[in-house]
């Protein structure tokens, strides 16, 4: 499993106070590992938009762009102007360095007009850290960026997703990847942010994850922390694997792709409670709870006008591991087994 965080600026905060790294040196890992990310994807002719907000986000891209500068052609666009102490020396930076060489390779904009030669969009309006709502010149220069047919990736946040998961507007940019610094945000993987952010990839900022991050309550599951059942023993059947018995409701399809999925992850014996039609050949009917029952799964489309009397007998003498799962929850009844030992709540977001 990995961290996920809702505000990754108390980390950085904590890297520049306990660990004594400067935002400076942040800002540079996070800029380098933009470049890395982007070098394989180069070549001198390579023609890249780095649309640049006025803050810390905007910051980041604008050291990408010194690093970049002589290895492809750019334009930059910082549509607000410059407003953190960062962002300000950055481009001063970045300025003294094209003055230097003339200029040669790179473009300030003033406007975006399409349509504009660039293979690579690299989005730094806002990062992980907005709140509020787009206005109508964000969403216009959003729409334009997502009209382009360009590898787009967004810095650490795709612009017009807000701090919460949730949109700032009708629009956000909409990314092919999303490389975001330092540790993963909540809001990245949020039902309404999913449509944008494309590939997530996490950025080191010159320190391991493991220093870097600080225990989280909040958990993003991997492939890796799927572990099933270890049969250790050759000469078995399937009646040593447990025996679960799922609760079919109003929406039996819910029910039947819990008790496949049961099947998949190891269970040896799967019934399903209730009148089905079309049930899959490897799962088993019933009209009762089976007596060798060893886990019960209730709730999954199960409606709002079932009765449990059968349940509540069963579980009065005995003990078994209970999962419950989205509609359960209509019910006050299922307040009755919080107290048995092995439980598993599951409720949906509503």
């Amino acid at each position: 499993m990995k961290n996920l965080f809702f505000d990754t600026r108390i980390l950085d905060k904590r890297a520049n106070d306990e660990l004594l790294i400067p935002s400076e040196i942040l800002m540079e890992n996070a800029a380098r590992g933009m470049l890395e990310f982007l070098r394989p994807k180069l070549s001198s002719n390579s023609r890249i938009l780095l649309v640049c907000g006025s803050g810390d986000n905007g910051a980041d891209c604008l050291a990408l762009a010194r690093m970049l500068y002589g290895m492809c052609k750019l334009s930059i666009y910082a549509p607000f102007g410059v407003k953190s102490t960062l962002c300000q020396w950055q481009l001063d930076c970045l300025k003294r360095i094209a003055k230097a060489q003339n200029f040669q390779d790179i473009e300030f904009l003033e406007s975006l007009t399409p349509p504009l030669n660039t293979e690579i969009v690299v989005d730094g309006i806002f990062g992980a850290g907005f709140k509020g709502e787009l206005n109508a010149k964000s969403t216009e220069i959003l729409k334009i960026l997502n009209a382009m047919n360009a590898l787009k990736i967004a810095c650490d946040m795709p612009s017009g997703i807000t701090q919460n998961g949730t949109l700032g507007g009708e629009i956000a940019f909409k990314a092919d990847f999303t490389l975001t610094m330092g540790a993963l945000k909540v809001a990245l993987f949020c039902d309404e942010a999913k449509d944008f952010v494309g590939e997530v990839q996490q950025l080191p900022l010159g320190i391991s994850p493991a220093i870097f991050e600080t225990p989280s309550p909040i958990q993003l599951l991997e492939k890796s922390d799927f572990k099933p059942p270890v049969r250790e023993k050759q000469n078995t059947h399937k009646g040593n694997f447990g025996h679960l018995c799922v609760y079919l409701g109003e929406k039996q399809g819910a029910g039947i792709l819990c008790a496949l999925s049961a099947l998949q992850s190891g269970a040896g014996l799967v019934s399903v409670l209730g009148d089905a039609k079309n049930l899959p050949y490897s799962l088993m009917q019933t009209t009762e709870i089976p007596h060798n029952t060893s886990a019960i799964a209730l709730g999954m489309g199960l409606g709002k006008g079932q009765s449990l009397e059968s349940l509540f007998e069963f579980l009065h003498t005995r003990n078994v591991p209970l999962l419950l799962d989205a509609d359960i929850f209509y019910y006050t009844e299922f307040m009755q087994f919080l107290t048995l030992q092995n439980i598993i709540l599951t409720p949906h977001p509503k």
